[in-house]
């Protein structure tokens, strides 16, 4: 695809190196509506337009009407091609440019003209509204156009300045495009009504003998229509002939059912056309439809498991599916496991792939009818691939339907690249005795889709088993299990409650699951993905949270040169061994018992204590505390005050048990006084909202006594 990319810039390149006109001496045209002048010069280019091309090989020339594909021409003797054939993979562009035109005074200008393009050949159809300006996009054709098409497409942004260029490129092999009666009018000159497409019926099984028969209807006239005729034709059988009386705006696109019904209920190949007939219309060729149309017999599925039946055909479709196209003309193909990338199947020889090299195809592959009123908890298991050839991969989306009648719901969309087979679990809702399933392929650059063991069944699995290890030796009991279904029903999203070894959940839907285990003291236990099929077993281990001290506090007897630290715990787990005391980060203590700890043998100085929890599988977090020792200060007590909240967001509240001024100091966790200030007030408030989160120290002190407390900012 390397040259693919190349040629894309290089286009940008060419058209943007363009942007100036060449004028010619040419005013600009004012006078509408204006035809493009290939019958007044023979085979030359009338004056005014221009011809630019990298290769003389890949230019647009002015050729009688017997040369080319069709060897025709819409009108007249002459028309515009662009034609060549070559092996090699050049990259040649060329473009077609007209002359300028003031579209200043024309209130809805509008751009016709006729064209054919086959094998390599792409029209890309561009505008720009002032010589200084880049060109816009207006149209592009990606398919083959082997007979005289017309289009009408309204010119945005009209200026004085305004010019129209028809561009295409070469990459090797053959290419042609052919271009016809090109104008320039007023929109509401142009009376046009376009039969786009016949939108049902369409291939399908158990049809009737009252088939409704819709179609989609575009304006591409500047005037409201009405009154125009449709033909309905039945394996070219005249069937009807009606009078259309609604109505239809200016460039207005609507759905009409006809009032004629088809008999289609034989199991054949029928050929259906509807024509439209307005007089005085700009271009009959879009006024007719004919699609084929193919009536299976099926009975309703009732027996499950259902599989697709790939393999019971070979390379084909089996009978009982169908086909809708929404837009392009890719069908959906069963093929060998070699076709494609990947060129495997999961099972078997066979399976589906919905393949184009262009854009813009999008196609929904039906399965049988089903009866799902009877099984319980239905479920859609299917394998697909979605391989992208360049910038995107294909997109892949799931329908259901449960009356027929009933509109279409989308069960799940997959739009990553998935390179290898994957296998998907839906649950099917709202079952019903009428349940259809379309897979639709939409293709929006070069990709191509595989789907295989596409199979019904009744989702049921007896029980799943989930095994609960501590790495603590705590007990699990209590510990609350969570199993949710990746399909995101909330029925199949199952919550249960540990005993000593783990928990067993029963009659669940199967799928991919996700697996979340909580228990107080340890961390959260997950696992994803988890395929549940069948009877099995899953064994999780649960880390402990290794808990550090608390509360941290500090009693200073200055007299006996001692300091009590004391912290709390939750002493509950059992692979805790006990206690490490530091002084200064040096280590004092190992496997301290208690929740305190005396410093000994202190002279004056700045201290820090420090305190962490030993546990068999490892060591909580080191906390410290900061205190001082100052000769002549009495031995103080925690009960000198309290702080609350602890922990605390934004307002930290002391009480104190009197009034006497006391110098307040808070420090961070590494000892860094960050704030100081004086009071008497028995009770007052701190603003720590600003403090990063952590642990805090703050002290309490005056000519006598201090003391020191921990607090955590949240």
């Amino acid at each position: 695809m390397k040259h693919l990319k190349i040629k894309s810039l290089i286009l940008i390149l060419f058209l943007l190196s363009n942007v100036a006109f060449c004028q010619k001496d040419c005013e600009p045209i004012t006078t509408f509506p204006w035809v493009e002048g290939f019958e007044e010069n023979g085979i030359e280019l009338p004056l005014c337009w221009e011809n630019i091309t990298n290769s003389q090989s890949w230019q647009w020339t002015v050729v009688p009407n017997a040369i080319g594909t069709p060897p025709t021409t819409f009108e007249g003797n002459f028309k515009a091609r662009i034609y060549y054939s070559t092996n090699l993979l050049p990259i040649y562009q060329a473009q077609l440019k007209s002359p300028v035109f003031d579209l200043s005074t024309l209130n809805n200008p509008a751009l016709v003209y006729w064209h054919t393009q086959r094998e390599r050949g792409r029209l890309h159809v561009y505008y720009t509204n002032s010589s200084e300006e880049p060109w816009v996009l207006l149209q592009t054709f990606s398919d083959n156009i082997l007979d005289w098409q017309g289009e009408i497409v309204l010119l945005p942004e009209k200026s004085n300045d305004y010019q129209i260029t028809f561009f295409t490129a070469y990459i090797g092999g053959i290419a042609e495009i052919q271009l016809d009666d090109i104008k320039i009018m007023e929109l509401n000159d142009v009376v046009d009504v376009e039969l786009s497409k016949i939108i049902t019926p369409i291939t399908g099984i158990n049809h009737t003998n009252a088939e409704p028969i819709k179609v989609l209807l575009k304006n591409n006239g500047g005037e409201l229509l009405t009154g125009f005729t449709l033909e309905l034709e039945l394996d070219g059988e005249p069937i009807a002939t009606e009078i259309f009386t609604d109505t239809i705006q200016s460039l207005e696109e609507i759905e009409y059912t006809l009032l004629t019904t088809l008999d289609i209920s034989e199991e054949a190949t029928y050929q259906i056309t509807v024509t439209v007939i307005l007089e005085n219309d700009l271009i009959e060729t879009n006024n007719s439809k004919t699609i084929t149309v193919k009536n299976h017999i099926c009975q309703t599925i009732t027996s499950f498991p259902w599989v697709e039946g790939f393999e019971d055909q070979g390379a084909t479709i089996p009978s009982c599916f169908s086909e809708e196209i929404i837009t392009g003309n890719t069908h959906w193909n069963v093929v060998t496991a070699s076709t494609g990338f990947p060129n495997t199947t999961p099972e078997g020889n066979y399976k589906a792939q919905f393949k184009n090299i262009t854009t813009n195809h999008i196609s929904r592959f039906l399965t049988y009818i089903f009866d799902l009123s009877d099984v319980n908890d239905p479920v859609l298991s299917f394998w697909h691939a979605q391989t992208k050839w360049s910038t995107y991969p294909g997109i892949l989306r799931i329908y259901y339907k449960n009356s027929s009648e009933g509109e279409w719901n989308l069960l799940r969309e997959f739009t990553e690249d998935i390179s290898g087979w994957q296998r998907e679990f839906i649950s099917l809702p709202n079952k019903s005795n009428y349940y259809q399933i379309a897979f639709e392929g939409d293709i929006s650059t070069s990709s191509e889709i595989h789907l295989d063991g596409i199979s019904i069944f009744e989702g049921i699995v007896s029980s799943y088993q989930v095994n609960i290890e501590t790495n603590s030796g705590n007990s699990i009991s209590g510990a609350i299990v969570s199993l949710s279904n990746q399909d995101e029903n909330p029925e199949h999203i199952y919550t249960a409650i540990a005993d000593d070894f783990g928990t067993i959940f029963h009659d669940i839907s199967p799928g991919y699951y996700n697996l979340e285990i909580t228990l107080a003291g340890h961390h959260s236990y997950t696992a994803n993905d988890l395929f549940i099929i069948e009877l099995d077993e899953h064994t999780a281990q649960l880390i402990e949270i290794l808990v550090a001290p608390s509360d941290l506090s500090i009693e200073i007897d200055d007299e006996n040169r001692t300091a009590l630290f004391r912290w709390e715990h939750n002493k509950s787990s059992k692979s805790l061994q006990g206690f490490t005391v530091y002084l200064d980060n040096e280590e004092v203590a190992k496997e301290v018992q208690n929740t305190e700890f005396l410093f000994t043998n202190l002279t004056d100085g700045n201290y820090m204590a420090g305190v962490a929890a030993d546990y068999t599988s490892g060591v909580s977090d080191f906390v410290t505390i900061p205190f001082n020792v100052i000769n002549g200060i009495e031995t103080l007590t925690p009960e000198h005050y309290s702080l609350s909240p602890n922990p605390v967001q934004n307002i930290l509240t002391v009480k104190r048990l009197n009034a006497k001024k006391v110098t307040v100091k808070i420090y961070n966790s590494i000892g860094v006084l960050v704030h100081s200030f004086e009071t008497s007030d028995i009770e007052f408030e701190i603003n720590v909202s600003n403090y990063s989160t952590g642990s805090y120290c703050i002290s309490l002190s005056d000519n006598n006594r201090s003391i020191t407390k921990s607090f955590i900012k949240q």
